[in-house]
């Protein structure tokens, strides 16, 4: 991939004999000797000999010295204050070329260690120049031949030193390597979503020891920051251009998820999932934008899902079996194998795959409902040996059943549109057997992790108001139950279609899904409908109390309404703390009534509670600032 297109449009098939690396390097050591400035003409014959790195380099058999003292031209010429700066553009546009073959790099490397302030100087003058579209900016030059000799290994503490401090700036400059036309190479639009991740992390901003006592100050700053990466993710559509990179044909390939794939998902539905949990602005919005202006979930998170499913299922040799729907649980024959050799990246995958769904699908009414029809990927997680692989693997159950609350779906099919396209393993019938006997396939230790871990709601959302709620939680505690006093129940067999098979991991039929689509449309976004039938919380007069939880929640950080980790807090009259959108919820379909007194209560009766949220904002730093989700990634060799 060459980062220039326009050196070759201007010198491309015009016969002119372009100089090896010798001769560049001669060229620069007689200027350099004479104390002249490298001219244009010269610079572009480079550029263009450049763009074929691997010959210009002689395929790695260039003599290193030679290649050294190159490098180290340039970079003098780089710091001559009698370099034009559309100049010096163009050199960094030649090292960018040689940096794209990846034995140059160290050497590209060291040497721009040399480039002084001279440079510096240059960058911020030709920063105030018009901008020339084809040449374009060179910080924006500088930054990719950073990634590059980094292996594409750049952090956003790193990039704001870049920026020299500046976060607006330094996100504008990332989005405008990762949305470039012509794009880049993919894996350095991935290394723009580790640092933007990196952006929306509170370690870029807070050490461990600052988390601990924040003040105000620096909390609203932080979270301005974030509202502006919001704003700006939404107005430049960037996800769903990453969803576009991603999809096709990265995902679409046969074989397991590569690792730069892997980093490229996990990052985005990270960096998603902290811009809502810390926007003060927008937030919800920002949610109802990726299901509604992207296809991010459609066309990213559940194929990646898939292909992680099909890994697994590769690994206990299930690959071969062709799965009945309507047989008895595991129909497999011989058993499957332990699993030994499953990446942990897998696993990590899933988890954070099934917890971002539980939060773009929380409280998102018809579009929630909708992934009902491409949910088959849960009736395959729920056959997996239990033994081996569901007790191992507690969390990724736990956002499992999390994820089907906020779908509703265990609620049945009677109010579901087109419920006649459901395939047959996505209904609730299906579903609830399959959870049971998965469910009496743990011990009592194994169910009580696992019911800790459904009630906390740290790291997605939960809704507690729809019906599956009650049915996955009463599940669960019958469950036990019976484990504590020795019960033992039949299998339940699944329901299912007759004659209807498919291998685990296998997307459904797109011809028979019949789900809402994202429209990915550029005008002004129309929310989503947020039309969910919400049931009373259990208790009818005291404030909703959780189940003991993982997540060391403050019982005043949650909803009395329905027990959610709140984000932006209202109080009433009364004295009873909400959630906005939940009480807004509330009101308009049981009426303005307090849902505790009984009194009148409107949406212009409460306040918002601005300390609380602060605190909460703040509580979310601290659980977060001693983890870099950057350094996740620095394992991973593209």
């Amino acid at each position: 991939v060459s980062v220039l297109y326009w050196g070759a449009a201007t010198w491309g098939g015009g016969g002119v004999t372009m100089p090896t690396l010798e001769e560049s390097e001669e060229i620069l050591g007689k200027l350099a000797a004479a104390g002249e400035a490298i001219t244009d003409a010269e610079v572009l014959k480079m550029i263009q000999a450049s763009e074929d790195a691997p010959r210009f380099l002689e395929n790695g058999n260039y003599n290193e010295q030679m290649f050294t003292s190159f490098l180290k031209m340039v970079v003098e010429q780089l710091n001559s204050d009698q370099v034009h700066e559309h100049t010096k553009t163009r050199l960094l546009l030649v090292l960018n070329n040689c940096a794209m073959f990846k034995k140059a790099r160290d050497l590209i490397f060291n040497a721009i260690k040399y480039i002084d302030v001279n440079m510096e100087s240059s960058m911020k003058v030709e920063g105030t120049m018009p901008f020339d579209s084809e040449l374009g900016r060179m910080s924006e030059h500088m930054l990719v031949l950073l990634c590059r000799v980094r292996n594409y290994k750049v952090r956003a503490v790193e990039v704001l030193e870049f920026a020299e401090g500046n976060v607006q700036f330094a996100v504008q400059l990332l989005l405008a390597i990762l949305l470039k036309e012509p794009p880049y190479e993919f894996e350095l639009r991935v290394n723009c979503m580790t640092a933007m991740l990196g952006f929306s992390h509170p370690s870029t901003f807070f050490t461990v020891e600052e988390s601990e006592s924040i003040q105000e100050k620096a909390l609203t700053d932080f979270e301005e920051k974030v509202n502006h990466i919001c704003k700006l993710t939404k107005r430049l559509i960037v996800i769903r251009v990453v969803a576009q990179a991603i999809s096709s044909p990265h995902l679409m390939q046969e074989g397991p998820v590569t690792p730069v794939v892997h980093v490229a998902v996990m990052s985005t539905m990270r960096f998603i999932t902290n811009v809502y949990n810390y926007a003060t602005q927008q937030a919800t919005s920002f949610r109802q934008h990726i299901v509604r202006s992207t296809s991010w979930v459609e066309k990213v998170v559940l194929p990646y899902i898939c292909k992680l499913i099909q890994q697994i299922a590769v690994s206990f040799e299930m690959h071969n079996e062709k799965i009945s729907v309507n047989a008895a649980f595991n129909p497999l024959r011989p058993p499957p194998r332990p699993c030994q050799d499953l990446p942990k990246e897998v696993i990590q995958g899933l988890i954070c795959s099934l917890r971002f769904l539980g939060l773009v699908t929380f409280h998102m009414g018809s579009y929630g409902r909708s992934i009902r029809f491409i949910n088959s990927f849960t009736y395959d997680l729920l056959r997996l040996p239990t033994d081996l692989f569901v007790a191992r693997n507690i969390k990724l159950y736990a956002a499992l059943l999390q994820f089907n609350v906020n779908i509703d779906s265990l609620a049945g099919e009677d109010s579901l549109p087109q419920a006649e396209h459901l395939p047959a393993e996505c209904t609730s019938e299906s579903l609830k057997a399959a959870m049971a006997t998965m469910l009496r396939g743990l011990d009592l230790k194994s169910l009580t992790k696992l019911q800790a871990a459904f009630h906390s709601t740290v790291d997605t959302m939960l809704a507690h108001d729809v019906a599956s709620f009650a049915v996955i939680d009463g599940l669960i505690n019958e469950v036990m139950q019976d484990v504590e006093t020795g019960k033992t129940v039949q299998e339940e067999v699944a329901a299912g279609g007759e004659g209807e098979f498919r291998l685990l991991g296998d997307l459904p039929d797109p011809t028979k899904t019949k789900m809402v689509q994202a429209d990915e449309v550029d005008d002004e976004l129309v929310p989503v409908i947020m039309d969910d039938k919400l049931v009373r919380p259990a208790s009818e007069i005291e404030p909703y109390q959780l189940a003991k939880t993982e997540d060391d929640c403050p019982a005043k950080f949650r909803c009395s309404l329905n027990g959610h980790l709140m984000k932006n807090p209202v109080v009433s009259p009364y004295g009873h703390k909400f959630e906005k959108d939940t009480l807004e919820a509330w009101i308009k379909q049981a009426g303005n009534t307090c849902p505790f007194t009984g009194k009148p209560l409107t949406m212009s009766d409460i306040k918002a509670d601005h300390a609380l949220a602060l605190e909460i904002t703040s509580w979310h730093i601290k659980k977060q600032a001693s983890t870099n989700e950057e350094a996740d990634f620095d394992v991973y060799e593209f």
